[in-house]
């Protein structure tokens, strides 16, 4: 049975803060998301520096590849720690 997003599931919090520096506890739009796996976060890194950082990624569902101009990687490479910049090193302890 699927759980609807919020319920049971991952919660996504918006703390919204004054643009101009006051009170408010973080950036303005800054989103948090608490309950996340490890590996759900390694993947969302990890894509998000392929499609900052690479031209021409595209996710291709049907065969189960990420594909770029270099050629194709198994979707479950996302998951791994270390495939890109992103995940590397002591990531867990950046704030970027």
């Amino acid at each position: 049975m699927a759980v609807p997003f919020g319920v049971g599931g991952p919660v996504m919090r918006r703390s919204l803060s004054p643009i101009d520096g006051g009170s408010g506890g973080g950036k303005a739009g800054a989103a948090t998301v608490t309950g996340m796996t490890d590996e759900t976060r390694i993947a969302l890194r990890n894509y998000d520096w392929l499609i900052r950082n690479r031209h021409e990624i595209e996710l291709a569902w049907d065969s189960h590849t990420l594909v770029d101009h270099s050629g194709g990687y198994d979707l479950d490479m996302l998951c791994q720690e270390g495939f890109t910049p992103a995940t590397d090193g002591d990531w867990r302890n950046r704030a970027d």
